[in-house]
């Protein structure tokens, strides 16, 4: 099966999925699988596909520790936004067209759609006439991931599109790392420009040569296995000896 993954492999040449998947799996080629992981931030099945082969490449007992080590890397940059470059739009009760707020919930390292929404019903619940944008920042790197994140800011403006002014709920390190990159581009700098109206920081943004690397190391593999558990694949977070050897990779 083809599909545009762009250059892949040690030659450099244009793969196919499946091709990709089984230099993966034979090779222990993680490199690889680097379009794959681009591909996947607008595919959920196939970011399923994916962290499943990274985690058994991880855990396996057999793959040699610089193959486990690069596995568990991608998977940390896939695993950071459990829907990729989605954004979600809850309207406002009333008037959609032209609600007063517009609120943004910009999410942590690891968030899903799904462990956004509380955060969005609490706002429709005591602001119904506000509309609510939710979207995470994603950690996957290569080409075309560009385009893919100039794309969600894109999408995240015309989200709000119609609001009067703009709240922005920023959570966490990921959340900020996005709100930079919004300030930074022209399309978020036309968005906010006149509307800003306020900022929160919750689990605020820290600097992260504060954290030591054992904390560091915990930030990785909870993200992984949040990743894991969003997509079904409890197998290997049920496996003692997998999880055993997965902690021994990210230490």
């Amino acid at each position: 099966r083809r599909s545009a993954l762009g250059e892949g492999g040690p030659a450099g040449q244009h793969m196919s999925e499946d091709e990709a998947f089984a230099a993966l799996a034979d090779r222990l080629d993680v490199a690889a699988a680097q379009p794959l992981a681009v591909a996947a931030l607008s595919s959920p099945p196939l970011a399923k596909r994916l962290l499943a082969a990274l985690l058994d490449l991880a855990t396996g007992p057999d793959k040699g520790q610089q193959a486990a080590t690069a596995a568990l890397a991608l998977a940390f940059q896939v695993a950071l936004s459990q829907d990729g470059t989605a954004v979600a739009r809850y309207a406002a009760a009333a008037d959609d067209q032209a609600p007063p707020v517009g609120v943004l919930l910009l999410g942590f390292g690891g968030a899903s759609q799904q462990a956004l929404r509380p955060h969005a019903e609490f706002y429709q619940r005591l602001w119904p006439a506000w509309r609510v944008v939710a979207t995470t920042r994603a950690g996957v790197v290569g080409e075309h991931a560009a385009a893919a994140y100039a794309e969600q800011r894109r999408n995240v403006c015309d989200a709000l599109h119609g609001c009067g002014r703009l709240l922005v709920h920023i959570l966490s390190n990921n959340g900020h790392y996005l709100w930079v990159d919004l300030l930074r581009s022209a399309v978020g700098q036309a968005c906010f420009a006149d509307r800003l109206a306020g900022l929160i920081f919750d689990c605020a943004a820290v600097e992260m040569s504060a954290l030591a690397a054992s904390s560091m190391e915990a930030v990785v593999l909870q993200t992984v296995r949040a990743g894991a558990l969003h997509h079904g694949l409890t197998a290997t977070l049920r496996d003692e000896a997998a999880q055993a050897r997965l902690q021994a990779v990210g230490a």
